[in-house]
């Protein structure tokens, strides 16, 4: 039965009520019948939001998204029917500053409204919250009331359709807080972007450098100035990130470059880190990734594509990263979204460029793509910069080049910040991660009496002996994940499993320039 039929009939039930009548009315006399109770009186009266719609939090501009929004009429004789056909005001882009959108219906020449309240701002505001009692990775993480995000719908990798969906979130490179691919030049301007679903071309569809070892610079993902501000609440963990700087506790750690002036775009690997001819430390695909150097080497080799921009891997990128996960799959267990990664640590970098911006498997056959960078866990262990585990039990960390973090030290390891009560807890030197002590960039791991199911289900190593040790992320074992670290690697140490990747903190100067 069509809408318009089921709208006749609730009427027309109304009517044998009203006149008290059980005899079914002919379908054929609705029409007449309805005329005839609207010259007795009996007609719309009225409409309400019975259920909200998905989303009510807009950024200036964009335009009101009715889905999942529910809206029921109420006629003067109590009948009431879902409306369908009805008009939101404004119909076009949303100005900053509206607190609600007025829904209009109209039906037998009688016109009515409600309103839905919204809240439209000039900046996004996304966020999540974590109950840290609660072990299931799937039900400990929330979105809030306060952010646009509210009702969205959480990203997934679906491995039997072998398909990947956005749910509500940003969906296009370079939109909100999503990164883009892109060829960057050794002096850390941009060459050009890259197709985000097919890294061998550029965004114009020519084709690309991406496997041009000659090219004078690497291929990596450009991230926006994100603001983060970080809690913990009566054992509630609370992100929120924004593009603007709400209050003073929001912070954009990752855009700082050497000299504490904020940049607009700062720049992870897509690929891990191999050794060209000239000792670089390079970023493109088609190569193996290097191993058995020390943490100290790797930086220098980074520094080679220039010393004021260049470095590995740095932990304050790592733990922004870690949070838009949870945040993108409403889920600690980032493994059962997106993919295990692979058990190879010999991998070859470019396996992954026509497989979009996310991508894996259930199995530790192939690779996983997230935030389209390849292998960020899974295949080579990479060293990471600005973390690691003193002799005496303490975690330490360095945020920034310089000293906007604090400290009063050079690049990421000199002078140290001390993280509070942050002594790993548990008798062994391995386990699964099962809690974090929250700081303003970050969480970090102090308990690892979880498991492969429970809490962020990563494994971790730590050896407090003879320290300090270097913090070692990725790795391709089954436990690995996001969240896995290794604090046992010592300074001196090599391995032929560990690599390094790259990452890029332009000048301001040359960015403004640019």
């Amino acid at each position: 039965m069509s809408t318009q039929e089921d709208k006749l009939k609730a009427i027309a039930d109304a009517i044998r009520e009203k006149e008290g009548s059980a005899d079914p009315i002919p379908a054929g006399d609705f029409p007449e019948r309805i005329r005839a109770i609207q010259s007795g009186g009996i007609q719309l009266s009225s409409i309400a939001i019975t259920v909200p719609p998905d989303k009510t939090g807009y950024i200036t501009g964009e335009l009101f998204d009715p889905a999942g929004m529910v809206v029921t009429a109420t006629y003067s004789n109590g009948a009431t029917l879902i409306a369908t056909g009805w008009a939101v005001e404004p119909a076009g882009p949303l100005p900053e500053g509206l607190t609600v959108a007025t829904i209009r219906y109209t039906e037998g020449g009688v016109s009515v409204t409600v309103n839905q309240p919204i809240s439209v701002s000039s900046y996004w505001l996304f966020g999540f919250d974590i109950n840290n009692a609660d072990s299931n990775p799937a039900t400990r993480v929330s979105y809030p009331g306060d952010v646009h995000n509210a009702r969205f719908a959480a990203a997934k990798m679906d491995f039997d359709t072998d398909t990947f969906s956005y749910g509500g979130w940003p969906s296009t490179p370079g939109e909100k807080f999503m990164p883009q691919p892109c060829m960057l030049n050794f002096d850390g301007t941009v060459a050009y972007y890259l197709d985000p679903n097919d890294y061998t071309k550029k965004a114009d569809g020519t084709a690309s450098d991406v496997a041009d070892v000659n090219f004078g610079g690497n291929a990596m993902m450009e991230w926006p100035k994100i603001f983060t501000k970080r809690w913990e609440t009566d054992g509630v963990y609370h992100f929120r990130c924004s593009d603007q700087k709400l209050d003073e506790d929001y912070e954009c750690w990752c855009n700082y470059d050497k000299n504490d002036q904020e940049i607009p775009y700062f720049y992870t690997h897509i690929f891990p880190g191999f050794l060209d001819d000239s000792s670089r430390l390079r970023s493109i695909s088609g190569q193996k990734g290097a191993t058995s150097k020390t943490a100290g080497a790797f930086g220098t080799y980074a520094g080679v594509n220039g010393a004021d921009i260049w470095y590995i891997e740095v932990l304050a990128d790592r733990l922004l990263i870690q949070d838009l996960l949870v945040m993108m799959f409403k889920s600690t267990n980032i493994k059962a979204c997106t993919g295990l990664g692979t058990s190879n640590y010999n991998v070859i970098a470019g396996t992954l460029n026509t497989k979009g911006m996310f991508w894996g498997v259930n199995a530790q056959t192939d690779g996983v793509k997230v935030f389209g960078m390849e292998h960020w866990w899974g295949g080579l262990s990479r060293y990471l910069a600005g973390w690691h585990y003193s002799s005496n039990g303490t975690q330490c960390c360095k945020i920034t080049w310089g000293t906007k973090d604090g400290t009063s030290g050079n690049k990421y390891y000199d002078n140290y910040i001390l993280i509070p009560d942050s002594t790993i807890n548990y008798s062994s030197a391995s386990g699964y991660v099962a809690a974090m002590k929250t700081m303003p960039y970050g969480r970090f791991p102090i308990s690892i009496k979880g498991s492969s199911s429970t809490y962020e289900t990563d494994s971790m190593g730590f050896q407090p002996v003879n320290g300090p040790n270097y913090a070692v992320a990725g790795g391709y074992a089954r436990s690995v994940g996001p969240f896995s670290v290794s604090l046992n690697i010592r300074l001196s140490a090599t391995s032929g499993y560990t690599g390094a990747a790259l990452s890029c903190k332009p000048l301001a100067s040359a960015q403004a320039q640019s």
